[in-house]
């Protein structure tokens, strides 16, 4: 029935969110995605715009020929990813900070990325926090 597949489909979500999870808490402090958030979080709105137009030219430098090039939009999309999954089991650290930065960002003109091509989901938590 559709109330079972429905019944499956959050069973589902809320295993792979949980793994999210376990995944976030094992990053290392000098993954890129910390690193990243950790620039953002104590900075004032000067640091971090010129944090992030430096950012944006070295990834473009580093990534300019490649086929699967990084940009600071992937950073945030991912940051909303760490969002959906740590409200969805409860668990409230810094990421509480996360839509507060991503909105004043977005404000500022940066790109808010929700989801890549492959993507059938669309994170509504995030989006509605932001």
């Amino acid at each position: 029935t559709a109330e079972d597949y429905r019944s499956k489909q959050i069973t589902s979500m809320k295993s792979i969110r949980i793994q999210q999870c376990s995944k976030i808490e094992e990053m290392q402090p000098d993954c890129l995605i910390k690193k990243f958030l950790s620039s953002l979080f104590p900075s004032k709105a000067e640091i971090q715009s010129i944090f992030l137009q430096s950012l944006k030219l070295l990834l473009e430098d580093s990534y300019r020929d490649k086929k699967n090039r990084i940009g600071i939009e992937h950073l945030f999309r991912e940051i909303g990813q760490m969002y959906e999954a740590t409200r969805c089991i409860d668990n409230k650290e810094n990421e509480e900070n996360f839509p507060n930065i991503a909105a004043k960002l977005l404000i500022e003109g940066h790109p808010l990325e929700l989801m890549d091509g492959d993507a059938a989901h669309v994170p509504i938590t995030w989006v509605k926090a932001v």
